[in-house]
């Protein structure tokens, strides 16, 4: 199983795309990127950006309610990376193809049983 590496990742993801999903996420109006840098170094700008707001959090003058925001804010960009890594292969899209036909398949089903009327008796 390979380890999701977000900085790795990011690499990977072309300049457009790449300024695009931050600019997009939550977490892009809390990191300073200067988005005119050589497309070559923006993906290592993108992941210090991220790992310095990360470290931000160790600064004891942040408000726990600033503090859990930032912290929630930083999971789902890891998390949403994490999922974009496990959708760019062809077996992650073929499981997650093969995930929303069971749950399709499971809605149907569902869907079924409680549309039959049970018997009166």
């Amino acid at each position: 199983m390979k380890v999701f590496n977000a900085r790795h990742f990011l690499r990977h993801v072309s300049m457009p795309t790449l300024q695009e999903f931050t600019d997009g996420h939550i977490l892009g109006a809390r990191l300073l990127v200067d988005w005119t840098q050589p497309p070559e170094t923006l993906p290592a700008a993108v992941a210090d950006a991220v790992e310095a707001l990360d470290a931000s959090l160790r600064d004891p003058a942040i408000d726990p309610t600033g503090r859990k925001a930032i912290e929630h804010d930083l999971w789902l960009w890891h998390d949403d990376l994490r999922r974009a890594h496990m959708m760019s292969n062809n077996l992650a899209i073929q499981e997650f193809r093969c995930a929303c036909a069971d749950d399709q398949a499971s809605r149907r089903t569902s869907h079924r049983a409680t549309s039959v009327k049970a018997p009166s008796g």
